[in-house]
């Protein structure tokens, strides 16, 4: 199914290393979530939605701290664990496994940027549509990924190498 034996005991391998060490990585963000989420609801039910983020302009929120180390706590998540999957896909024995790994990593790269951008720098109109475009193409190669058109396995496979 992936190829050599060597292959499946390497990815045993760090599937064990993974489930050994999975509460070490679970309980220190676990801690961190139930905190914000407990002072999200306080701020929430006490200050009312001035609390959470003040509006001055249409386009661009400003949140407290607390809400940006919510928000980018989240973002490092959704970084690092579809980056770990893409990487595993790439190094499969199959092709089509190996175009999912690259449209995921695209995907989740666009997508990082894009909320970054939009969530931690004010911006003028002009580069404020830069980041809805990246989210666009983000949701684009997730598709992508998903449905694997026909189209895109000819044309990948039927690159030459350079």
């Amino acid at each position: 199914m992936l190829g050599t034996p060597k292959d499946e005991r390497v990815i045993r391998s760090h599937a064990l290393l993974l489930e050994k060490n999975q509460k070490i990585y679970i309980m220190p963000v676990f801690f961190l979530f139930i905190v914000l989420k407990i002072h999200y609801y306080i701020q929430f039910f006490f200050c009312g939605a001035s609390g959470i983020m003040a509006i001055n302009d249409p386009l661009n929120p400003q949140f407290p701290f607390l809400k940006m180390m919510y928000i980018g706590t989240i973002l490092i998540i959704h970084l690092i664990i579809p980056i770990i999957f893409s990487l595993r896909a790439m190094t499969s024995l199959k092709k089509e496994t190996q175009l999912r790994g690259k449209f995921i990593f695209l995907a989740t790269i666009t997508g990082f940027l894009g909320v970054l951008l939009e969530s931690f720098i004010t911006l003028p109109l002009e580069l404020f549509l830069i980041t809805r475009i990246l989210q666009l193409n983000c949701s684009i190669l997730y598709y992508i990924e998903f449905t694997l058109p026909k189209f895109i396995k000819k044309f990948s496979y039927n690159k030459a190498p350079l």
